[in-house]
Order: structure tokens, then C-alpha cells, then sequence
């Protein structure tokens, strides 16, 4: 499994209940086959809310589909609007909020990513 999709599927364990995964249109297109139902199309991107029951269905989707290589930008944000990650360009820049970032286990933050903190 690639660094990028071991954080990715380690930032989708921790966020809170109710947070929004925003993956831009532009991203590849098998998105709507693999996360069907889950997703709600808005304003042209693609959105899944994560819950406490379909997470592990969310992650295991993301990371069998390698997602995170896949997605050109891509944000998760808190039921209160709050940006709790954040990539572009597939992953080339990833920002992680701080709080979020102390609660993920370092044993799945491949040190091999640069990571800004928000």
C-alpha cells in the first residue's frame, strides 16, 4: 500500500462522525461505480459523509481503489465547516488540521510525506 493511501485511510479512521470527503469531478471517474449510494453529487464535485457506520466500508473502498493516487483534490471538512485535510494534485500537498493530525496513529503517517499542518 502506497504512503499516500495509508494516510488517506488513517485520516478517513479518525475524522469526526458527520464529515464531508469532497473529491473534485476532475478525479477519476470509476469514483461513482465504487462508492455508489455513498455519494451525493453537489456543485460538481463529489461527496461522501463519513459516519461511524459506513467508515470502515469507506475505507476499505478507498484504499482496494487506491483513491488517494486518484483523486486530484480532495478535502474532508467537520460537520461545523472545519477543513481537517486537505490535497491536491493527487496528493503532492497535503494539509492536515492539528487536532485531527495528534489523534492519528504515527505508525500510519509514512514519514516519506510532507505534510503541512493547519
Amino acid at each position: 500500500m502506497s504512503s499516500e493511501i495509508r494516510l488517506l485511510s488513517e485520516v478517513i479512521r479518525h475524522v469526526p462522525s458527520g464529515s464531508i470527503w469532497h473529491i473534485s469531478s476532475d478525479s477519476w471517474a470509476g469514483i461513482k461505480t465504487t462508492f455508489g449510494a455513498l455519494l451525493i453529487d453537489n456543485a460538481g464535485d463529489w461527496q461522501i459523509m463519513i459516519t461511524d457506520e459506513n467508515r470502515d466500508a469507506i475505507t476499505q473502498k478507498a484504499e482496494e481503489e487506491e483513491v488517494a493516487e486518484k483523486g486530484i483534490h480532495m478535502d474532508i471538512e467537520s460537520e461545523n465547516q472545519t477543513i481537517l485535510f486537505r490535497s491536491y494534485d493527487a496528493m503532492s500537498f497535503i494539509g492536515i488540521d492539528k487536532i485531527l493530525y495528534a489523534s492519528l496513529n504515527p505508525d500510519n503517517i509514512p514519514p516519506d510525506l510532507e505534510i503541512s499542518l493547519d
